[in-house]
């Protein structure tokens, strides 16, 4: 008798690409459930979705979405759940016991989730590595900007450290202008980073990973961006996927090293100066332009089931 193929949650409905995940698993015979806030989310809507699971807000309500998620996979018959979204990642797997005899949820730590998401540390990090990275400084606060401000290599990029998407960026081409701008960014974004902002004329490249439980490689896919938005900094609207080994490899071996589990997905940029790609960050979760990988014949959330 075949076996049958697992019963999936996904989580963060209201995502693109968690309409590009319900179909690739609905496609391939899974059964596949969706979890939302509200009932007006895109992916509910799949043809391949079987059931809409309705649940408190994971950012404002925690411990009525924990209660619910946990009562959902007790009556639910799940194998796997997906987290598509960072927050809610995170809150499960700090929660992870709560799950224990109902589903697999194949995610890294809550603690190495946020330590790879935070850009000041994991530019640190993958230096000491050896990958190559822009300039990055880490000032405590407004106070330590004031006194290395006519120091630093202009322009520069104030880069909140756990923010995504472009969101709380803010270039500055003078040590006035940075200090002027960068109390700001500190008011919402305790401590954002300051790098080095490259010069145009390189391209932007992201490889997006699988890692699993001994945080050995299990599939990479490189593509290049060729327009965002917003047009100075933001999530691509455009990509073409490329072959690049050595990118590839690069991001294996500092995945690897960080001793990651699950999918990310790392942002390089080339330095015209030089021709080689420099690290900006990681984001440790499913990322924006999904379905371009699933197309291409990568399936993420796939394999990852």
């Amino acid at each position: 008798m075949p076996r049958a193929m697992p019963s999936v949650l996904l989580l963060d409905g209201l995502w693109n690409k968690t309409v590009a995940a319900v179909r690739s698993l609905g496609k391939r015979g899974y059964r596949v459930a969706v979890g939302e806030r509200t009932r007006f989310a895109p992916a509910l809507f799949s043809r391949y979705c079987s059931r809409r699971f309705l649940h408190p807000s994971p950012a404002t309500s925690p411990g009525a979405f924990l209660d619910a998620l946990e009562k959902e996979l007790r009556i639910g018959g799940y194998d796997v759940v997906l987290a598509m979204e960072f927050g809610t990642q995170v809150l499960i797997a700090r929660n992870r016991n709560r799950l224990e005899g109902t589903a697999r949820f194949p995610f890294a730590s809550a603690d190495l989730a946020i330590r790879v998401q935070d850009k000041g540390e994991l530019a640190s990090f993958a230096s000491a590595l050896g990958v190559e990275c822009p300039a990055t400084f880490r000032p405590e606060g407004p106070g330590d900007v004031d006194g290395m401000a006519s120091l630093l290599p202009y322009p520069l990029l104030i880069k909140p450290r756990l923010s995504s998407g472009g969101r709380g960026i803010v270039r500055v081409e003078t040590s006035a202008q940075l200090r002027k701008e960068y109390p700001k960014v500190h008011s919402v974004h305790p401590s954002p980073i300051l790098q080095e902002c490259l010069p145009p004329g390189g391209a932007a490249l992201g490889v997006g990973a699988l890692m699993n439980f001994s945080s050995e490689p299990r599939a990479t896919f490189a593509y290049r961006r060729l327009r965002e938005y917003p047009v100075g900094g933001g999530p691509s609207t455009l990509r073409e996927s490329v072959l690049d080994e050595t990118l590839c490899r690069t991001t294996e071996r500092l995945l690897s090293a960080l001793r990651w589990i699950g999918v990310a997905m790392a942002e390089f940029k080339v330095d015209p100066r030089d021709g080689r790609p420099k690290l900006l960050e990681v984001n440790p979760r499913f990322w924006g332009s999904l379905h371009h990988a699933i197309l291409s014949g990568v399936d993420f959330p796939h394999m990852l089931c």
